[in-house]
């Protein structure tokens, strides 16, 4: 039986209980990331975890299931969701994800069809935080993503920044990265300190590093590893527990390793992104990822509105007294046509 929702009262006292000093702050404004530990309970995590869950047993249309010879070409035909014979209406086929076979499982958006995220999203302290440490009067949610790694997989994440895959302008953009699996500092997410003050490199795509169509605008990404070598980046690794929040820039450089950890011990990360004061949508007539084409069409989102004009796909999640207004914030949008 679920729970009533938080009150507007509940929800900033929930987010005023994080401890975030002035350090802290200037932390994350001057490397664009920091680490918060245990900051959910063991209840938001397990609520987390049930979410997380639900979307693995019925991936979405926008889900990929990442296997040792995938790549862009053929993600969609292997998978059989998405863009194949067998989604004419766009709805996905039922998948199992074969962990024999599978390395990587992802997908997003999935706050447009499973109400868990949508709960997710209105009762976590995660926005409120970020407003915090941001320095952000509004917050608003964008959009969730769900990244599995099998253990033993050698399935790398390559440097990239999350910005130029998406369809929103800059300041203000961040997202709140949630582990739902104990991850040792060698398999933790490698990011770059104070990158998201070097402007925007070319999106590529994760399963083949391919670029996106018509980056060429937009300068390569530089050789990290060469660039750290010689003492002109530095890296920033955090070992990570359950309760754990890692909170960054969009424009922050990052990328990781496979798991390290012994088949079966799979490790689990939720990203939940967010948008605040300065942001807006915009269409870069090029190819993007989020919002999806579907979203943006149903939200009637034109360049230069900020995302919350759309307050059914991207709800107030701070300050709370107007989050709480939103009386369907619960409730996902009725689009199910996601690509």
């Amino acid at each position: 039986m679920e729970t009533a929702p938080l009150s507007a009262d509940a929800l900033r006292s929930l987010v005023e209980s994080v401890s975030i000093d002035e350090e802290t702050v200037e932390t994350f404004r001057r490397d664009g990331i920091v680490h918060l530990k245990q900051v959910l309970s063991p209840e938001q995590v397990e609520s987390v975890r049930a979410a997380a869950n639900e979307a693995v047993a019925n991936p979405g249309p926008l889900a990929e299931l990442i296997r040792a010879d995938t790549n862009w070409e053929n993600l969609y035909e292997q998978n059989g969701n998405g863009k194949g014979e067998e989604d004419k209406e766009g709805t996905g086929k039922k998948l199992s994800v074969d962990w024999e076979s599978v390395e990587m499982f992802q997908d997003l958006e999935m706050h447009c069809r499973l109400p868990s995220f949508r709960r997710l999203v209105a009762e976590l302290p995660c926005g409120g935080i970020l407003a915090r440490l941001a320095g952000s009067s509004r917050v608003c949610f964008f959009y969730d993503h769900l990244i599995i790694k099998r253990g033993g997989t050698k399935k790398e994440i390559p440097f990239h920044q999350d910005l130029p895959y998406w369809k929103v302008k800059d300041p203000n953009v961040f997202t709140a990265w949630i582990p739902l699996d104990p991850m040792p500092e060698e398999d933790a997410v490698e990011f770059v300190a104070s990158s998201h003050r070097w402007g925007l490199f070319r999106p590529r795509h994760f399963v083949d590093q391919s670029d996106y169509e018509g980056v060429s605008d937009l300068p390569p990404m530089p050789d990290i590893k060469e660039m750290r070598a010689e003492g002109k980046a530095k890296a920033l690794r955090f070992g990570v527990q359950p309760g754990d929040l890692l909170c960054f820039d969009a424009r922050i450089v990052h990328g990781s390793p496979g798991n390290s950890q012994t088949d079966g011990q799979k490790q689990r990360r939720l990203a939940l992104r967010f948008a605040g004061d300065g942001h807006t949508y915009v269409d870069h007539g090029r190819e993007t990822a989020v919002p999806t084409e579907a979203v943006t069409n149903a939200a009637g989102l034109k360049t230069g509105d900020p995302l919350w004009s759309a307050p059914l796909f991207f709800p107030l999640v701070w300050p709370p007294e107007d989050a709480v207004k939103n009386e369907k914030r619960f409730a996902p949008p009725l689009v199910q046509k996601l690509q």
